[in-house]
Parts: C-alpha cells; sequence; structure tokens
C-alpha cells in the first residue's frame, strides 16, 4: 500500500489506520462509531468542526432509529464537505472521505437499514 496505488480507489492512507470489516458488520453502526469519535475529539473551538460533528451524530443517529429518509444520507454529505471546507484543523477536514466514502460505496445497505427500520417503526 502507499499513497499512489491507493488514490486509484480513491482513497488515502490518512494516519495509517486500516478497518477489516466482513459483510456481518451494519455499516450505519460503523459509521455511527467513527462519528462518535470525531465528535468526542473535537476541541470546540472551531464551530464548523463541532456544529458539523453534532450535526452528523443526529443525522446517524436518526438514520438508525429509523427516523429519516434518503435525503438524510445527502444531508450528511452536504455538512462533512463544508466541514471540510471549513473547519480549521485537519480533524474536522477528515470526515468528509469516511462519511462521503460509506455513503457512496454503501448506499444501498443504508436504503435497506432505513427501509427495515420504517417498517419496525410501523
Amino acid at each position: 500500500m502507499d499513497f499512489y496505488s491507493l488514490a486509484e480507489y480513491k482513497a488515502i492512507l490518512g494516519s495509517g489506520a486500516i478497518l477489516v470489516m466482513d459483510n456481518s458488520v451494519n455499516i450505519a453502526d460503523m459509521l455511527e462509531s467513527i462519528i462518535r469519535f470525531f465528535r468526542h475529539e473535537s476541541c470546540g473551538k472551531c464551530m464548523p468542526c463541532s456544529n458539523g460533528n453534532e450535526m452528523l451524530y443526529r443525522s446517524i443517529k436518526a438514520i438508525k432509529r429509523g427516523e429519516a429518509d434518503e435525503s438524510e444520507l445527502d444531508k450528511m454529505v452536504i455538512i462533512a464537505e463544508t466541514m471540510h471546507k471549513t473547519s480549521f484543523c485537519a480533524l474536522g477536514q477528515s470526515l468528509l472521505l469516511v462519511v462521503k466514502s460509506a455513503i457512496e460505496n454503501f448506499k444501498d445497505d443504508f436504503l435497506t437499514y432505513l427501509r427495515n427500520r420504517k417498517a419496525v417503526n410501523n
């Protein structure tokens, strides 16, 4: 693995952490865990990061409760893009890749999850 070979897959090494998951992993749970980490690690000095992390956390929780629809996924990408452009440090700028990658690569999983959660709630 190196920066150039990963670029072909729209991936980066970042901090060098690698998450390995199998098909049993619920993508909504995984994304919630990552967003919760970023939310906790935000220093709170930069509003795009602190507010954005909170908004992303509320969005993923609404998705997991079945209280959202597909537009919530688009909203999450917009929030992460705004954070990427306006946050002061790399922490707030980093979530874009995670959120966008999860939603683009696992959109069908999210949509299935949303449908199933709504069915359980009705």
